[in-house]
């Protein structure tokens, strides 16, 4: 009997009905943008094409105020500065736009007006630059003239008296004056140098 019992083949094992599969996870790797304290993740640094025109769109989707009165009388270059901010655009905009440096976009801002080329190149700046918001080209450059460059040409000096300061404008003396005083200095110093070489000279006139 046990001689046939050890001759019976084993019994075949049947696997259970829900067997356990063995999963592996895939590890993702941990962003480095991940801080240390447990919080979440921050943005990545990079944005896709897709979202940096979505950010372009808003500031063009953003509403386009109105001017107050005080800024519509305001002096040319606060005008510009308040034209261009209420569009919401940038300097860098407006740059690529009109092909203006905007190191001088900023400098007709500020109205640091010596900034600017000489010539020419300084009107055709101004005038591009209001005409880019549909400001009368020709206005704005009457008002750079009659301003700003009539005050370049007036050269002026100023004195002090008292606790006044009194500015003049600088005149150049008479012709008739400078040759008087021409004549003058010549005969001084030809009568010292003949008295200096020549003593008596001058003693014969005053003694005969």
């Amino acid at each position: 009997a046990r001689i046939q019992a050890r001759m019976l083949p084993e019994a075949p094992v049947i696997a259970p009905t829900n067997p356990k599969t063995t999963v592996i996870e895939e590890t993702t790797p941990v962003s480095t943008n991940r801080r240390t304290n447990g919080e979440e993740a921050t943005e990545p640094v990079f944005m896709s094409e897709a979202e940096e025109l979505a950010l372009l769109r808003q500031s063009e989707q953003a509403p386009i105020r109105q001017l107050s009165e005080s800024e519509q009388h305001a002096s040319l270059g606060h005008r510009l500065r308040a034209e261009r901010q209420r569009r919401h655009l940038t300097l860098v905009q407006i740059e690529n736009d009109i092909k203006v440096r905007m190191y001088y976009l900023q400098a007709i801002e500020d109205e640091q007006w010596s900034l600017l080329p000489r010539g020419p190149a300084a009107l055709r700046m101004i005038r591009t630059y209001a005409g880019y918001f549909g400001i009368d080209s020709s206005a704005a450059e009457t008002e750079y003239r009659s301003r700003y460059q009539v005050e370049e040409k007036t050269p002026s000096f100023s004195f002090t008296v008292g606790n006044v300061n009194t500015r003049l404008p600088r005149r150049s003396p008479p012709r008739w004056l400078i040759v008087t005083l021409a004549i003058v200095l010549a005969l001084a110093i030809a009568g010292g140098a003949i008295y200096y070489f020549d003593p008596a000279f001058f003693s014969q006139f005053i003694g005969g």
